[in-house]
């Protein structure tokens, strides 16, 4: 699969790693950024729908948004692709969370369907991709943080420009508190994916083209 300059290569058990190394070459691919290895044996269908869904939510307006893509555990690291297809190499002695619990706990995690954080069930830890980049770059976590609340006041000012317009109450959002809801439409926290889908059928509309409405009314 390739987006941009971004490929996803979808790998067979009997995959040698330097059959991946010869097509990397090939394709004249350098940077961990632009290409994400897959092993197939690892994921069941439904896990593959999510991962492309993932890759699509991260294509949207913003990168900034602190969606993850994929991760899994590499020695004493965990390695996970978020916004802009960026891999993060974070060691697990960082996380204070995750410092000193066994390797079978570490690889025990699942990874949020819209990419909000990755959950590790056997200690009931929940991380997401800010806490990630603030382990390892806090100063690139701050610029991260400036470009969210930015993104997340005009996405939340349409979300309000559109319910306002359709004479839709707060109230009437089932799914969604009116508190949230109103936290979202003032940019103090970003929209969800179910978040999204309650509104969307509050308008009477499929999540796809409601979104689609909020991105116009944002321009």
């Amino acid at each position: 699969m390739i987006s941009g300059a971004f490929h996803m290569l979808f790998t067979e058990p009997a995959t040698h790693p330097d059959q991946v190394a010869q097509w990397m070459r090939t394709t004249k691919i350098r940077s961990e950024n632009r290409l994400h290895v897959v092993r197939v044996e690892d994921l069941e269908a439904p896990q593959v729908s999510d991962l492309l869904g993932r890759v699509c939510y991260a294509l949207g307006r913003d990168g900034s948004r602190g969606s993850i893509i994929d991760a899994y555990l590499a020695g004493d690291s965990l390695l996970v692709r978020g916004p802009k297809h960026r891999m993060l190499h974070v060691p697990t002695d960082k996380l204070s969370s995750l410092r000193g619990q066994p390797r079978d706990v570490l690889r025990n995690f699942r990874i949020d369907p819209d990419g909000s954080f990755i959950h590790w069930p056997d200690i009931n830890v929940h991380l997401g991709w800010n806490q990630f980049l603030q382990a390892v770059e806090p100063a690139e976590l701050h610029k991260a943080q400036q470009r969210s609340t930015d993104f997340n006041r005009r996405y939340g000012a349409a979300i309000r420009k559109l319910r306002a317009q359709a004479g839709i109450p707060q109230a009437k959002v089932e799914g969604i508190t009116e508190r949230q809801l109103r936290r979202i439409e003032q940019g103090e926290c970003r929209a969800t994916m179910n978040a999204l889908r309650d509104l969307a059928k509050a308008h009477g509309l499929d999540v796809n083209t409601y979104m689609e409405k909020v991105a116009n009314a944002m321009s």
